[in-house]
């Protein structure tokens, strides 16, 4: 509580995050950059991700996890963009 005054509800209640789960979340801030861009987001391309893994050394399993959070990840941000959008 700085100034006397509450957090915000977003920081109160922020979601617990497991240990490891910064790979995702980096790869997708990285990622997001990728994506085409017309007459609105496109999704990140899937070889983009696969590339990511390839020079960030992220091989088997943890490959096969990292391109199913990150188009997860990307899904609902899209979806929240275009609500986001919507509502302007």
């Amino acid at each position: 509580m700085r100034f006397g005054m509450p957090l915000p509800d977003r920081i109160q209640n922020a979601p617990e995050l497991t240990l490891g789960s910064e790979l995702y979340y980096i790869g997708f801030l990285d990622l997001t950059s990728c994506r085409q861009i017309g007459t609105g987001l496109g999704p990140i391309p899937l070889l983009s991700i696969l590339e990511y893994c390839m020079i960030n050394g992220i091989e088997g399993e943890q490959r096969e996890d990292f391109v199913w959070f990150t188009q997860r990840l990307d899904q609902k941000y899209l979806q929240w963009s275009a609500a986001r959008a919507k509502s302007k």
